[in-house]
């Protein structure tokens, strides 16, 4: 059935439930309201749960965003918070729960019956949700997101061409202008609506015009970024370490003391980071994005934060961009997820890079 704000306590508890398992074991806190992230994600949403004896165990939310694909704007759902609580795992419930909200999704003569997902790498769900088995959708690989988590440690030598500026009202044309020449160039990128853009900065949660970084040559600009602090609507909870893991946050954390950076935090901390969002670089040139993380990197050094993340195309340009900073990364598969039998599953989603702004999964 579909969701409601009644349901929040049990879906916030069904996320507690439901960690990404991996070196790093984590779940993600959406308090206090479960539903806040999926009303930034995109223009509506729907979040449908199954029930067992009037608990919640299952949960998967559908957000519609318009994105690019070769160049045309096309209604998509972006499917996220695919949950079944781990006592009703292997009883056939994400069966009867995909085939129904798949009837509910794309059954009723709805705008699109075209999806994207991205699946942490390491989570074993990647076998179960992508093999071949007639009552899924039909999930078709798009690419790996890479995910750099760069670490705030010891000030960077600013030797960049680019004069980097915060963002003001005033820059809100040549903003705009450049996220539409950049995003229509890449498959999944949001259509970024102008005449809205600073109203939607101004409902979303943590973010406004000052925390966007402009790289400009003489006047024009070539790239922006954005830092975005989300805790106030969703935290990483730190559940375990692997051996491997532990072995190395020991030396980071003697680093730390010796050198007074902040050390990782111990189990059952909150992960002190911010996103970085709305990236778009003219041409995908690593030198403009390599000014604007220099610039960022020292402007949050002595900070709460141990680091700040952006999510890359595996094999990108812009990857190259990454040196001289301290880091660490995990990857994210991008599926596109459509109806068995669907005109999409021809389609030629390769024909461009893609592009998914990892601060909106």
């Amino acid at each position: 059935r579909p969701a409601h704000e009644g349901d929040n306590a049990q879906l916030l508890q069904l996320t507690r439930d439901c960690p990404v398992l991996g070196p790093i074991c984590f779940y993600q806190e959406r308090e206090p309201r479960f539903f806040t992230l999926n009303e930034i994600q995109g223009e509506s949403y729907q979040v449908f749960v199954v029930e067992s004896e009037g608990e919640i165990v299952g949960s998967v939310s559908c957000v519609l965003k318009w994105v690019y694909l070769n160049g045309q704007e096309i209604p998509t759902w972006y499917i996220g918070d695919l949950k079944i609580s781990p006592r009703m795992r292997g009883k056939g419930v994400l069966r009867h729960f995909i085939i129904q909200t798949s009837q509910l999704l794309w059954g009723n003569g709805t705008k699109t019956d075209l999806g994207l997902s991205v699946i942490v790498k390491t989570n074993p769900a990647v076998r179960v949700l992508t093999g071949v088995r007639p009552y899924m959708p039909h999930f078709i690989p798009l690419g790996t997101i890479r995910n750099y988590a760069i670490h705030l440690r010891f000030p960077k030598k600013i030797k960049d061409p680019y004069p980097i500026t915060r963002a003001t009202g005033q820059d809100i044309q040549a903003m705009t202008d450049l996220l539409k020449r950049v995003h229509s160039q890449k498959q999944f990128s949001p259509v970024i609506d102008p005449a809205g853009f600073l109203k939607k900065l101004e409902q979303t949660p943590g973010l406004d015009i000052s925390q966007f970084y402009l790289a400009k040559d003489r006047g024009r600009l070539l790239g922006l970024v954005a830092v975005w602090d989300q805790q106030a609507f969703k935290k990483i909870k730190i559940l375990s370490y692997s051996p491997k893991v532990r072995l190395s946050r020991a030396f980071y954390n003697l680093l730390a003391w010796l050198f007074r950076f902040r050390p990782i935090p111990p189990l059952g901390s909150f992960l002190p980071y911010f996103y970085l969002t709305h990236l778009a670089i003219e041409g995908d040139d690593p030198a403009v994005l390599h000014a604007l993380l220099n610039r960022i990197h020292n402007d949050h050094l002595r900070s709460a934060y141990l680091f700040f993340t952006v999510g890359l195309l595996s094999g990108s340009p812009l990857e190259s961009a990454m040196r001289g900073f301290s880091y660490h990364t995990f990857d994210t598969l991008a599926f596109a997820l459509m109806p068995r039998g669907s005109q999409w599953q021809k389609f030629e989603f390769h024909r461009l890079p893609l592009h998914i702004d990892t601060a909106l999964t």
